[in-house]
Protein backbone atom coordinates (compact mmCIF):
# COMPACT_ATOMS: atom_id res chain seq x y z
CA UNK A 1 0.00 0.00 0.00
CA UNK A 2 1.43 3.59 -0.48
CA UNK A 3 0.96 4.32 3.45
CA UNK A 4 3.54 1.27 4.10
CA UNK A 5 0.76 -0.15 5.84
CA UNK A 6 1.32 -3.96 3.89
CA UNK A 7 3.30 -4.94 1.20
CA UNK A 8 2.07 -3.80 -2.05
CA UNK A 9 3.48 -4.91 -5.63
CA UNK A 10 6.45 -2.63 -5.54
CA UNK A 11 8.85 -1.72 -3.43
CA UNK A 12 10.12 1.04 -5.66
CA UNK A 13 8.37 2.61 -8.17
CA UNK A 14 10.38 5.97 -10.42
CA UNK A 15 8.01 7.72 -12.29
CA UNK A 16 9.56 9.59 -14.89
CA UNK A 17 8.27 12.69 -17.00
CA UNK A 18 9.20 14.82 -19.66
CA UNK A 19 7.97 18.46 -19.72
CA UNK A 20 7.27 17.90 -23.56
CA UNK A 21 5.70 14.20 -23.34
CA UNK A 22 2.50 14.51 -24.36
CA UNK A 23 1.12 11.50 -22.77
CA UNK A 24 2.32 13.19 -19.12
CA UNK A 25 0.72 16.20 -20.29
CA UNK A 26 -2.37 14.21 -21.22
CA UNK A 27 -2.49 12.13 -18.16
CA UNK A 28 -0.25 13.06 -15.27
CA UNK A 29 0.74 10.47 -12.72
CA UNK A 30 2.31 12.39 -9.75
CA UNK A 31 0.68 10.89 -6.45
CA UNK A 32 1.28 12.45 -2.81
CA UNK A 33 0.73 9.65 -0.53
CA UNK A 34 2.65 6.77 -1.73
CA UNK A 35 5.32 7.04 0.59
CA UNK A 36 9.30 6.38 0.77
CA UNK A 37 9.04 3.79 -1.71
CA UNK A 38 7.97 6.39 -4.49
CA UNK A 39 10.69 8.26 -6.49
CA UNK A 40 9.78 10.82 -8.93
CA UNK A 41 12.26 12.27 -11.40
CA UNK A 42 11.50 15.16 -13.49
CA UNK A 43 10.42 17.03 -15.39
CA UNK A 44 13.53 16.39 -17.64
CA UNK A 45 13.80 18.38 -20.97
CA UNK A 46 16.06 16.81 -23.54
CA UNK A 47 15.75 16.64 -26.79
CA UNK A 48 17.71 13.18 -28.08
CA UNK A 49 15.05 11.40 -30.20
CA UNK A 50 11.76 12.54 -31.64
CA UNK A 51 10.06 10.55 -29.74
CA UNK A 52 10.37 11.90 -26.35
CA UNK A 53 7.78 9.42 -24.61
CA UNK A 54 9.90 6.75 -25.53
CA UNK A 55 11.55 4.44 -22.90
CA UNK A 56 15.03 4.66 -24.90
CA UNK A 57 14.87 8.81 -24.57
CA UNK A 58 13.88 8.47 -20.80
CA UNK A 59 16.43 6.38 -20.08
CA UNK A 60 19.11 8.30 -21.74
CA UNK A 61 19.18 10.74 -19.30
CA UNK A 62 21.49 10.41 -16.11
CA UNK A 63 18.87 11.57 -13.69
CA UNK A 64 17.02 8.41 -14.73
CA UNK A 65 19.46 6.06 -15.83
CA UNK A 66 21.93 6.01 -12.63
CA UNK A 67 19.18 5.57 -10.06
CA UNK A 68 17.93 3.06 -11.39
CA UNK A 69 21.07 1.08 -11.69
CA UNK A 70 21.77 2.58 -7.68
CA UNK A 71 18.58 0.40 -7.14
CA UNK A 72 19.26 -2.25 -9.38
CA UNK A 73 22.67 -3.26 -7.72
CA UNK A 74 21.20 -2.56 -4.21
CA UNK A 75 23.97 0.04 -3.38
CA UNK A 76 25.38 3.71 -4.55
CA UNK A 77 27.77 2.05 -7.11
CA UNK A 78 27.34 5.49 -8.59
CA UNK A 79 28.27 8.70 -6.25
CA UNK A 80 25.71 11.74 -5.48
CA UNK A 81 28.90 13.59 -6.61
CA UNK A 82 29.14 11.56 -10.13
CA UNK A 83 25.45 11.72 -10.57
CA UNK A 84 25.42 15.52 -10.73
CA UNK A 85 28.62 15.62 -12.49
CA UNK A 86 27.06 13.31 -15.19
CA UNK A 87 23.70 15.56 -14.86
CA UNK A 88 25.97 18.90 -15.45
CA UNK A 89 27.65 17.58 -18.31
CA UNK A 90 24.76 16.34 -19.73
CA UNK A 91 23.20 19.09 -22.55
CA UNK A 92 19.24 18.99 -23.09
CA UNK A 93 20.13 19.87 -26.81
CA UNK A 94 22.91 18.64 -28.66
CA UNK A 95 22.29 20.09 -32.12
CA UNK A 96 21.56 23.75 -31.84
CA UNK A 97 20.74 23.45 -35.40
CA UNK A 98 17.27 21.48 -34.59
CA UNK A 99 16.34 24.20 -32.48
CA UNK A 100 13.79 25.35 -34.91
CA UNK A 101 12.49 21.49 -35.09
CA UNK A 102 12.30 21.52 -31.19
CA UNK A 103 10.63 24.85 -30.98
CA UNK A 104 8.22 23.25 -32.82
CA UNK A 105 7.72 20.16 -30.91
CA UNK A 106 7.65 22.05 -28.01
CA UNK A 107 4.88 24.40 -28.94
CA UNK A 108 2.19 21.14 -30.30
CA UNK A 109 2.78 19.34 -27.07
CA UNK A 110 2.04 22.07 -25.12
CA UNK A 111 -1.80 22.02 -26.79
CA UNK A 112 -2.49 18.45 -25.25
CA UNK A 113 -2.54 20.72 -21.88
CA UNK A 114 -6.00 22.65 -23.72
CA UNK A 115 -7.69 19.17 -24.15
CA UNK A 116 -10.48 18.67 -22.14
CA UNK A 117 -11.03 14.84 -22.39
CA UNK A 118 -12.63 14.87 -25.83
CA UNK A 119 -11.55 11.56 -27.28
CA UNK A 120 -11.21 12.83 -31.03
CA UNK A 121 -9.28 15.67 -30.28
CA UNK A 122 -6.78 13.58 -28.59
CA UNK A 123 -6.43 11.45 -31.25
CA UNK A 124 -6.64 14.29 -33.76
CA UNK A 125 -3.30 15.97 -31.58
CA UNK A 126 -1.57 12.47 -31.02
CA UNK A 127 -1.08 12.13 -35.16
CA UNK A 128 -0.26 16.16 -35.50
CA UNK A 129 2.63 15.26 -32.82
CA UNK A 130 3.61 11.93 -34.59
CA UNK A 131 3.53 13.95 -37.75
CA UNK A 132 5.45 16.71 -36.82
CA UNK A 133 8.06 14.32 -34.42
CA UNK A 134 8.82 12.67 -37.93
CA UNK A 135 9.00 15.41 -39.96
CA UNK A 136 11.43 16.93 -37.37
CA UNK A 137 13.79 13.68 -37.23
CA UNK A 138 13.90 13.70 -41.16
CA UNK A 139 15.08 17.32 -41.45
CA UNK A 140 17.40 17.45 -38.31
CA UNK A 141 20.30 15.26 -37.71
CA UNK A 142 20.90 15.54 -34.18
CA UNK A 143 17.69 13.96 -33.22
CA UNK A 144 17.79 10.20 -33.54
CA UNK A 145 14.68 9.40 -36.38
CA UNK A 146 12.90 6.35 -34.15
CA UNK A 147 9.50 6.73 -33.23
CA UNK A 148 8.74 3.26 -31.57
CA UNK A 149 7.50 3.00 -27.91
CA UNK A 150 4.32 4.81 -28.92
Amino acid sequence: MPDGSRDGYCRKFFEVWHRFDPFAILAPFRPGDWGKGYRPIGPLSHFRQANVHGFNHYLDHPAVHIPLINYALGEEAITAREQATAEGAYADIVSPECGQQIERVKTKAKEFATIDGDLQGVAIKIAEFYALTRDAASKCQGISGTLGGF
